[in-house]
This record gives structure tokens, sequence and C-alpha cells, in this order.
């Protein structure tokens, strides 16, 4: 079986902790591969060797079919790619989606821009050559990054009305949802989704896990996953072997949460002087993608 529900972004609005309550379903497959980004594995193999995440992406990536169509061997009625920089490279994504899978259930998860792109920005800050988020994205705007992998655009990423509209004709089942409903309420949100798809509604949810992913490993974290580690072994080659995908997916999950950094919301961060400077800039851009979705009031602040 091949996937047929593509999550295809946005970045940083809550894809990992939905996808591990689909998970809970047992209609439902995902592989350990949560974003096996096989529709843009041209993007990755192209990448300016001068970008920090390029080994990241070729070393995590499903970049042939044979080893995309090996990941979901399910019997399971829904199998889930969730590679959420298809949404950004929709221009190639699209007509790919298109050739290899047909007319797939797309649902599209989208988040405040503004509040996105410094979630964005603190998950490169390691690699990013700017000190703050809207020096990155002046940087941007100049076109300083144009070679940069999707991650470092931080403020392309949030321009979504041509994103949604491109998926929206020219598939037949497109979602669209918002990241704040999910975190309103976990629960009504993932079953609008299987309402959506036909299928039974979950009456409680287990706990999900707590991801700080915009931060990184912790120093435990990081010490037990270095290269050599007898842990990271057991991990990555001696536990797949034991649990089926799906619960594999969930320790890993769990796993990737336990070792998380630990902070205050990131969106914190921001200057009302800087938060009004990205507001603007994503204005025209909300509006269009508004109306184009018939919505009359945004769902965030500040649009």
């Amino acid at each position: 079986m091949l996937p047929n529900i593509i999550i295809p972004g946005a970045p940083k609005a809550g894809t990992t902790s939905i996808v591990s309550i689909l998970n809970q379903h047992p209609d439902f497959f995902v592989s350990p591969k949560k974003e096996p980004r096989f529709f843009i594995s041209d993007e990755i193999i192209n990448l300016s060797d001068k970008d920090p995440l390029k080994k990241f992406l070729s070393d995590t990536s499903v970049l042939n079919f044979d080893e995309y169509e090996a990941a979901y061997l399910t019997d399971s009625k829904f199998a889930i790619d969730a590679s959420i920089q298809y949404l950004y490279y929709y221009k190639t994504t699209v007509p790919k989606i298109k050739a290899y899978l047909g007319d797939p259930y797309i649902i599209i998860i989208l988040r405040n821009p503004v509040d996105r792109a410094v979630s964005n920005f603190m998950y490169t800050k390691k690699s990013e050559k700017c000190n703050s988020l809207v020096e990155a994205v002046k940087d941007e705007l100049a076109g300083n990054r144009d070679y940069l992998h999707s991650f470092y655009q931080n403020y392309k990423q949030g321009l979504y009305y041509e994103q949604v509209k491109t998926f929206k004709e020219n598939f037949t089942n497109v979602t669209v949802l918002f990241y704040e409903d999910f975190v309103n309420d976990n629960l009504s949100f993932v079953n609008s989704i299987f309402d959506t798809l036909g299928t039974s509604r979950l009456n409680k949810l287990k706990p999900v896990p707590k991801l700080n992913t915009s931060l990184g490993l912790s120093w435990t974290g990081r010490l037990l996953m270095k290269k050599y580690s007898p842990f990271r072994f057991v991990y990555k080659k001696v536990l797949p072997s034991f649990f089926d995908s799906s619960t594999y997916y969930n320790i890993k999950t769990n796993l990737k949460a336990r070792f998380s950094k630990k902070s205050s919301d990131a969106t914190d961060l921001l200057s009302n002087d800087d938060r009004q400077f990205l507001t603007d800039l994503y204005k025209e851009d909300v509006k269009k993608l508004m109306e184009f979705l018939n919505i009359t009031k945004s769902p965030w602040i500040g649009f």
C-alpha cells in the first residue's frame, strides 16, 4: 500500500503531535519515518553543499521509490505521509503526488504565520548566521537564502495562499485546519479529521508527548544519541525488530519528547515592534487566503 493521506505542512504547526494521535486509531498506519520527503527528493539531492542541513536531510529521507514503497507495508485503511516541506515546494510536489498516488486525501495544517516563523527560527538557530528572526527575514527578503532548503525560509514558508490554492485546485479531498484549534481541543480536532475520512471517532486520547523540537535535544539526550552510544544502537537498530511500526513510532516520539529541551513559549521572544513588522509582511497573503477559504474572520490574532 502507498500513502493515501498526505499532510504536507505547514512546518511547526503541530504535525508530530497530531500524527501521534492519529496513530492511536486502529485504522491508521504511520511509517517509522514520519517524514520520508520522497516527493522533494530532487530538491534534497540538489541542495548546495553550503546548506547546513544537507547531510541530515540526505540521511533521514527516502530518496527512491522502492524504499518509499517498502516503508508502507501495511493493510491499514489509511497510511500517512506527513512530510511537512511538501507545502512549501508545492510547484514540484503537487504533480509528483498526482503521478504516484493519484488523488489522496490532503490535510493541511496552518498556524499563525508569525508564530510559525518564530518557532521555525528557533529550530534552525543553532546553524543560523543571523542573531534575530527579523534579521533573518530581512536576509531572506534580500535573496541571500535562495540556495538554502525551506527550513531557512522563515518568512516564505508562511506565505500560505498560493500553496493552499494549488493543492485545493489539484486534489479532490483537501481539508485545511488550524493549529490553534488543535491547541484548544486536541480531541475535537482529530475527531474532525476522522469525520472527514468517514472513520470512527476516538472517545479519549492517550497522553500525547509534549515535543519541543524547536529547541533540540537536552544535554542528556545529546549524550545518549551520540554516534557510538549503546542507547543509540538499541534505539535505531534493535527496537524496530521487536515492535510493529506504529508501536515503534510511538516509542520514538515519546523518547524524543523525554530528552528534548524544556522552555517557555518561544513566541514570547518577539518584541511588539518586531511582531508588527512580521504581521505587516503577511497581511495581504492572509487576506487572500481567508477570502479563498471563505472564512470571514481570521483565526489568528493580528490578522
